[in-house]
């Protein structure tokens, strides 16, 4: 049992980040994507360090308050890290740009869905891991005008929530 004076650790790619909990029993974590901060001083992640979209493990280890010596350990879970859309910025006539988190990876399988047109990251005008820029075809290869859903997959993991439509033609 967690006291809310204990700190504990979440380990990410064998990582250890120190987190306060929330409660005696409930510790929350937002996934941090290039450093973190925790009791007021900020730590940096390195490019190895950082997580991406996909299946990942997680395991909290906890020191009891006033027993420096002994470390208790969790389970492991496994969560699925997806990528986020926090904004989507269409241009007339046929320019996507969508913003968020954790949308690209150069070393991973990338694409964007566009209502039923897959865009693979070969095709994308622009790209980085906080924005992607895609050229949308003709709207008879789309299909009808109204919103379309928008999703972006990194890794196997596609973005849930967000901002994830777009009204066609732009």
């Amino acid at each position: 049992t967690l006291s809310p004076s204990s700190a504990a650790s979440d380990v990410y790619k064998r990582q250890e980040m120190r987190v306060l909990p929330v409660s005696p029993q409930r510790i929350e974590v937002v996934i941090p994507d290039t450093s973190y901060t925790f009791d007021g001083a900020d730590f940096p992640l390195s490019a190895e360090q950082q997580l991406q979209p996909g299946v990942q493990t997680v395991e909290v280890s906890t020191t009891p308050p006033g027993v420096p010596n002994v470390v208790a350990r969790s389970n492991q879970a496994i969560m699925m890290l997806t990528p986020h859309i926090q904004a989507i910025n269409p241009t007339a006539p046929d320019t996507l740009v969508i913003n968020g988190t954790r949308l690209f990876s150069g070393d991973m399988q990338c694409e964007t869905l566009v209502g039923p047109l897959l865009f693979p990251s070969e095709s994308y005008t622009a790209a980085s891991p906080t924005s992607i820029t895609i050229t949308l075809p003709d709207m008879a290869e789309i299909g009808d005008p109204g919103v379309y859903p928008v999703r972006v997959r990194v890794n196997g993991a596609e973005s849930i929530g967000g901002v994830n439509g777009v009204e066609l033609p732009l």
